[in-house]
């Protein structure tokens, strides 16, 4: 009774409280300590009946996703965010950048060359798209409206996909038949990207809309 609770977002939040108010009890293995114990798990597990039906083939199959990118006045930041969708390491996908009303010489100078380099992917369609200034709210409803996969991404200049990012989240929903992914977020600081190993200064979990754990956002 202190580990469980009911699967649903009052059930945390409800453990959540208890926990604060009566202190977190540590969990036990119900099988024996190390060496053993990890073959016992294995083991406890190998014997429990699947509850799931199986999931069809058909769902298992990557789909197709729009990755929708909005910018302004930030291209160095945009060519990072360019390069991890890049190096994704399923493409199928397409890149739908739309540039929400970029100011200066410099600036406009940078994105009509990540164009170019847009246009000269091979892997997967990319297109920019140059808009007047707007609410991001309507940046991303204009990428949207360009869209064309069964699930879109979303994601801003300042983002850096994780190499498996889009087909971890893509099988995911359809797998679970899930309309909206809400993924955890690691953050970082400076001018290059973050690499792999390297340690987030925080890390934000999305826990949904339940207000008594809304302070954990």
């Amino acid at each position: 009774e202190h580990i469980y609770f009911e699967p649903s977002e009052k059930g945390l939040a409800r453990k959540m409280l208890q926990s604060l108010h009566e202190g977190v009890v540590a969990a036990r293995l119900v099988t024996g300590a190390a060496p053993d114990g990890v073959a016992d798990w294995v083991n406890l597990h190998r014997h429990l009946p699947l509850q799931r039906e199986p999931i069809p083939e058909a769902r298992l199959e990557p789909p197709f996703v729009s990755v929708c990118l909005v910018h302004r006045n930030r291209p160095k930041l945009l060519q990072q965010a360019v390069g991890s969708i890049a190096g994704q390491d399923s493409h199928s996908l397409e890149l739908v950048v739309v540039d929400n009303g970029s100011e200066g010489e410099d600036v406009r100078h940078l994105l009509a060359k990540i164009d170019e380099e847009l246009r000269g992917l091979t892997a997967f369609q990319a297109r920019m798209w140059m808009q007047p200034h707007g609410t991001l709210s309507s940046a991303r409803n204009f990428a949207a409206s360009k869209a064309r996969g069964e699930y879109l991404l979303f994601m801003d200049d300042d983002n850096y996909a994780m190499a498996n990012e889009v087909r971890v989240l893509a099988t995911t929903a359809r797998m679970v038949n899930a309309a909206i992914l809400a993924p955890a977020n690691d953050q970082f600081a400076g001018a290059q990207p973050p690499q792999i190993g390297m340690q987030p200064l925080k890390r934000w979990v999305p826990l949904g809309s339940s207000p008594a754990i809304g302070f954990y956002k």
